[in-house]
C-alpha cells in the first residue's frame, strides 16, 4: 500500500474510533445512571449475551488496528515522549487521541533532546569554535616551522 493510501486508512479508522467510544461512553453512562436496565444474568441465560459480546468484538476490532498504527508511530518516530504508558495501558482509549496528536494536529514530537547551552566556568564552549581554534594553531605551527 501506498503512504497515502494507508494515512486516508487511518483518518477513517480514527473518525470510526471516536464515534464508537463516543457511543460506548454513553451507553456506560445510561447503564451507570439507571436509565438502561442490563441484567447480565438475564442476558446469559436467553443465550443473547453471545451474540453481544460477538457483535461487540467486531466493531472494536479496527480501534485495535488503529492502536498496533499507533503504537508502529511511537516506535517509530516517538520514542522519548512518555506516551508508552498510555498506549500500552489505556490502548484502544487513548489511541484516537494519541493519533490526533501526532498526525492531525501535528504537534511537534516530543522526540529531540534539549542540549541546554550553558557556559562553562565563565566561557561559552561551541564546537564550531574549539574546530575554529584548532586549524588557526594548526597553522600557526606549520608557518612557525617553516618559516
Amino acid at each position: 500500500m501506498k503512504q497515502r493510501d494507508i494515512d486516508t486508512f487511518t483518518r477513517i479508522i480514527f473518525y470510526y474510533s471516536v464515534v464508537i467510544l463516543g457511543l460506548y461512553i454513553v451507553g456506560v453512562l445510561l447503564v451507570f445512571f439507571g436509565v438502561i436496565e442490563l441484567d447480565y444474568i438475564e442476558l446469559k441465560r436467553a443465550g443473547k449475551w453471545d451474540t453481544y459480546s460477538k457483535i461487540g468484538n467486531i466493531l472494536a476490532l479496527p480501534l485495535v488496528f488503529q492502536w498496533i498504527y499507533c503504537f508502529r508511530f511511537f516506535y517509530k518516530f516517538d520514542r522519548y515522549s512518555g506516551k508508552f504508558f498510555f498506549l500500552l495501558f489505556f490502548n484502544v482509549f487513548y489511541s484516537p487521541f494519541y493519533y490526533h496528536r501526532v498526525k492531525i494536529a501535528k504537534k511537534p514530537l516530543s522526540n529531540k533532546i534539549e542540549v541546554q547551552r550553558e557556559p562553562v566556568l565563565g566561557r561559552t564552549i561551541h564546537l564550531e569554535d574549539y574546530e575554529e581554534e584548532v586549524i588557526i594553531k594548526e597553522e600557526n605551527e606549520k608557518n612557525m616551522y617553516d618559516g
